[in-house]
């Protein structure tokens, strides 16, 4: 959000993490979308036209003049806003009100409101809410918020005052190079100036495009409203945004040559007692079926992510959209991909394992697409993990410092998509390297508040909690990650093995080294060295020992230092050399 509406973003949050929002995806939908175009500066196009599209997932032919679906909407905010006010939010210093007449929100301190007044405000403040645009506004993408969601956003204060301090103050950066708004907020722009200072594409014209549809076959379920269903699905899969784009129309616009379209097909029926769905993962084009399953609907219930149950339906969502996922790898096999999109590709392939070679590769293509594309933020954060990379294999200091290269693009990409996780997760490893370790756990935490079924946001910030000797939490994070991931990335299983390992649970660590089989990374092999030698193979132990100072010298000379630089703490790092010096690493100035 843009300076000066801190106060009414914290208050649209809270009553957006309330359980009447929760429950009600259409209204909550409604809400942001009002709230977030008039502090945009956009109130004079909120007109039910606008909102049906732009909110209420309803085709650029609805007419609002046929149809009240806007207008009984509207009703049923306003019912719930006062309800809200004498409930959940009666200590609220802010109301957020939607007085008739109108669709714009009004925001009243409390001492001013003590109950809604229902008076509109002045006429100027919006046109005539029913009349239908005489142009077509562009259609923004919101999604409800997906159930269980709630409890997260209450950190939503926190997560705020976090962006705006890291966009300027983590590193001293002087205030004028601040960016001054995020996306889809840009109060002092014009439209047509925006326009013309934008080039390249985005990720809605790169990302592979998933679609929904809900088909209810007899006996109908009870009590099930198959649009409302679809939009938590869409609203679920929409928090993906680094990996994939949700388009909420049945049959999209034509996508862009190279970006394959997919669909998450649902046949819902009454069976016995239960409701019932069939579920298909296809790619549109050949209709090869990627996935499928036939599971129970539960919609009382919501993702536990404490108990990693999610429920069976959005589990088969998450597993098909996140990076990694299904459709992920699915394009490692798709000859006919965009440009922009096979970059992608193969930097997702490079962070799922890592080498030298994959590096270079990815960094190769990275750098010229996000010149030419300089709003993909997707590739703007994978071009942050390749730099990020660099110093971890070569200990110099250069004038040209990887770490600053990083933190100009996970900067660039976290002003584009402040709402997405992938930037944060990355973000988080930055400030390790740095050394600054409270913001570390800070960006760690709003990674997964952006998206908490995101498994590599989960096994990322698992991650840095291990290499700071919070060992117990992140345990717990990288064995939620490694239930609920297909194709888990080998840096999970070796934090996994650090956290256990000097945690003193040996045998739990050596029973994941096995799956780090022909990595060439040197933490991989520093934990296979320590594995072997425990066995008694101390052959093994040599082996994997001479072939990790290979691949990193510095090993030899100064291993505190390299493990330093790779976010351990001291007391990590020295922990952890104990057992690599048993294994053989030769002791040197420990």
């Amino acid at each position: 959000m843009s300076d000066g509406h801190e106060r009414e973003v914290e208050e649209l949050g809270r009553v957006l993490a309330s359980d009447a929002f929760v429950a009600s995806p259409m209204l909550a939908a409604f809400l942001r979308f009002v709230v977030e175009e008039t502090l945009a500066g956009r109130a004079d196009r909120l007109k039910a036209y606008t909102i049906a599209v732009g909110a209420l997932d309803r085709p650029e032919d609805f007419d609002p003049n046929d149809n009240p679906l806007v207008r009984v909407q509207a009703r049923r905010l306003r019912r719930a806003l006062e309800r809200h006010y004498l409930t959940d939010g009666r200590d609220a210093d802010l109301v957020i009100e939607l007085p008739l007449g109108t669709y714009v929100p009004s925001f009243v301190p409390r001492d001013a409101a003590a109950r809604p007044t229902g008076r509109a405000p002045p006429p100027s403040r919006a046109g005539d809410p029913r009349g239908r645009p005489g142009s077509r506004h562009r259609r923004h993408r919101t999604f409800p918020l997906p159930r269980g969601v709630a409890p997260l956003l209450v950190l939503l204060v926190v997560a705020t005052a976090f962006t705006g301090w890291y966009a300027g103050s983590w590193l001293g950066v002087p205030a004028e190079t601040r960016p001054a708004e995020t996306v889809n907020l840009a109060v002092s722009r014009s439209s047509s100036e925006t326009e013309t200072t934008v080039i390249g594409l985005d990720a809605s014209r790169v990302l592979p495009l998933v679609t929904v549809t809900v088909d209810v076959r007899e006996p109908k379920p009870f009590d099930f409203d198959a649009e409302v269903y679809r939009s938590d699905i869409e609203s679920f899969a929409g928090r993906f945004d680094d990996a994939v784009v949700v388009t909420r129309r049945a049959t999209p616009t034509q996508p862009t040559p190279g970006q394959p379209l997919y669909r998450l097909r649902f046949l819902v029926a009454r069976e016995g007692g239960t409701t019932n769905a069939h579920v298909q993962l296809v790619h549109v084009a050949d209709e090869r079926v990627l996935r499928s399953t036939a599971l129970v609907v539960d919609r009382s219930r919501s993702p536990a992510h404490e108990s990693f149950a999610t429920p069976a339906d959005l589990a088969f969502v998450r597993d098909a959209v996140q990076l990694h996922g299904a459709i992920s790898q699915d394009l490692a096999n798709l000859p006919d991909l965009g440009p922009e999109l096979a970059c992608l590709t193969r930097a997702w392939t490079h962070q799922l394992e890592p080498s030298p070679g994959s590096r270079l590769a990815a960094e190769e293509c990275l750098i010229p697409l996000v010149t030419a594309n300089p709003r993909l933020a997707p590739a703007l954060t994978m071009l942050g993990v390749v730099h990020l990379g660099e110093p971890r294999r070569r200990g110099e200091v250069t004038d040209d410092d990887p770490l600053a290269r990083a933190e100009a693009v996970i900067r660039r990409a976290t002003a584009i998509t402040p709402t997405s996780s992938a930037p944060y997760q990355v973000l988080q490893n930055l400030l390790l390297a740095r050394g600054d370790i409270d913001a570390a756990v800070i960006a760690g935490k709003r990674s997964v508040q952006n998206n908490p079924e995101d498994m590599n946001a989960i096994g990322a910030h698992g991650a840095v909690l291990a290499r700071i000797g919070r060992y117990e939490e992140a345990v717990h994070l990288l064995d939620r990650a490694a239930a609920n991931t297909a194709v888990l990335p080998k840096w999970v299983r070796f934090h996994a093995f650090l956290a256990l390992n000097n945690l003193g649970r040996t045998r739990e660590a050596d029973d994941g080294v096995a799956l780090l089989a022909g990595s060439s990374e040197p933490l991989d092999l520093a934990a296979a060295a320590i594995r072997a030698h425990r066995r008694g193979d101390e052959a093994a132990a040599a082996a994997a020992v001479a072939s990790l100072l290979k691949a990193e010298p510095e090993m030899r000379d100064d291993p505190r230092a390299h493990l330093r630089r790779s976010g351990f703490t001291e007391a990590v790092a020295d922990r952890f050399l104990v057992d690599l010096v048993a294994a053989g690493l030769h002791r040197a100035r420990m």
